[in-house]
């Protein structure tokens, strides 16, 4: 009995002998196997990369859509903003024609006032104005004070003319420099603009 058991397991050992090297076999990948899965795991990675890389290219497109529209935004804020800045200046250029206008024409009342008032004294001295040297004396007095009159006007214009252009010439070197500024400003708002969109389209 014992030696039949011992031939029954020498033959259970020689087949588990042959069947092992064949089921080790079976459980390594073979180097096809291998290439082909390093070759799936390379494609994957490689669509993984242009997926990701087209979501950036989208988010790219995007931000400079919206990039280029909120430039359009600002520079017609910027042309808005110069029309009424120039609208403004012109408003008030216009006003104060038309405060000068009213002045000069009161002025003128003033004077042709006067003038009415004068020729009224004139007329009652020559009334009483009964010989030569009375009459003499009225007309040197009408002389004098129309010298006097129109010295006096003469200065009140000359006055007014130097502080006109006085005026004249700050407005225009105030308006010469907040031109510039709003000038050197879009100059600068623009390049700054146009450097970043540059710089977007080429996705720097």
């Amino acid at each position: 009995a014992f030696k039949k058991f011992q031939r029954k397991a020498v033959a259970f050992l020689g087949a588990v002998s042959l069947v092992a090297p064949l089921s080790v076999s079976a459980a390594l990948p073979s180097a096809a196997g291998l290439q082909n899965r390093e070759e799936r795991a390379s494609t994957l990675q490689e669509e993984r990369s242009e997926r990701m890389e087209a979501a950036r290219d989208r988010m790219q497109e995007v931000f400079c859509n919206r990039f280029t529209e909120t430039a359009s935004t600002i520079g017609s804020g910027m042309a808005s903003a110069r029309q009424n800045f120039e609208g403004r200046v012109g408003e008030r250029v216009g006003q104060m024609d038309e405060g000068r206008d009213s002045r000069d024409s009161k002025l003128e009342d003033s004077r042709s006032d006067a003038d009415s008032k004068r020729s009224e004294m004139y007329a009652k001295l020559d009334a009483k104005a009964n010989t030569d040297a009375e009459e003499e004396a009225v007309d040197d007095f009408k002389k004098t004070v129309e010298e006097a009159v129109d010295d006096r006007r003469d200065a009140v214009n000359a006055a007014i003319e130097t502080f006109r252009t006085g005026v004249d010439a700050a407005l225009a070197s105030r308006k010469d420099d907040m031109q510039s500024a709003a000038d050197a400003f879009a100059a600068a708002m623009k390049s700054a603009l146009d450097k970043a969109k540059s710089a977007c389209e080429a996705g720097t």
